[in-house]
């Protein structure tokens, strides 16, 4: 069933693409410049936040992943981690892994093992590191 399911996210997703939602690197560094400016981060601090797999383990690094990943959409505080605007965002930057099966069980399940934590900082950055703590690095991606 969950097959299936990713399947028919996978082709929505394609179907839907837009150039417009493409994240460009004037995206990236602005949701930076905003997420940080929202959790007071000294500018010459900012370098520790640039890749998820170097966020601290911290409170304000927890923060700083929740803020980031509900810029891009993926994310909110009420519901945890949200799967189809994963799977979009994938598909419309091109991501090696968009129609990889074995990659989007782990995504599902880091999704749901996250989404079972209480504090939306500390859920967001509990997903963000099953995903690149070893399966982005598995797969060379990172």
């Amino acid at each position: 069933m969950r097959f299936t399911i990713a399947i028919i996210l996978i082709f929505a997703t394609l179907a839907s693409t837009s150039p417009r939602n493409r994240i460009n690197n004037s995206d990236v560094n602005k949701y930076l410049q905003e997420c940080g400016a929202e959790l007071k981060i000294p500018t010459s601090e900012m370098n520790k936040y640039k890749a998820p797999e170097d966020v601290p383990d911290d409170r304000i690094g927890q923060c700083f992943t929740k803020c980031m990943f509900e810029k891009f959409g993926i994310f909110d505080k009420e519901n945890g981690y949200k799967l189809e605007p994963i799977f979009k965002l994938m598909s419309e930057n091109n991501h090696p892994l968009v129609g990889d099966i074995e990659f989007i069980a782990v995504i599902e399940k880091c999704v749901k093992e996250s989404n079972l934590i209480q504090n939306a900082c500390e859920r967001a950055y509990h997903g963000s590191k099953c995903l690149y703590s070893d399966n982005f690095k598995k797969k060379n991606v990172a």
